[in-house]
Parts: C-alpha cells; sequence; structure tokens
C-alpha cells in the first residue's frame, strides 16, 4: 500500500513540474529544448 501512494505523489509531482514547463508560453509550444531554460521564475 505504501509503495502505490509514494507512486501516487511522485507522478503528481512530476505532473507539476511538466506544467510548469508548459504553462510559460500562451501562443507558442515549450517543448523545443531551447525554451526549457529561458523562464527566469524557474
Amino acid at each position: 500500500m505504501s509503495r502505490a501512494q509514494t507512486m501516487a505523489v511522485n507522478t503528481l509531482a512530476l505532473g507539476q513540474v511538466f506544467f510548469l514547463f508548459n504553462c510559460r508560453f500562451l501562443y507558442a509550444s515549450s517543448t523545443p529544448l531551447r525554451r526549457w531554460f529561458t523562464n527566469p521564475a524557474a
């Protein structure tokens, strides 16, 4: 049971990381690698 809880929390944490990098641009995709390191807030 504890292993499933750990996996669930890790999945949510990784989802938040991907959301952080994806929500930076309104009209352009954030998937190109050069854009991953241009967010001064992160």
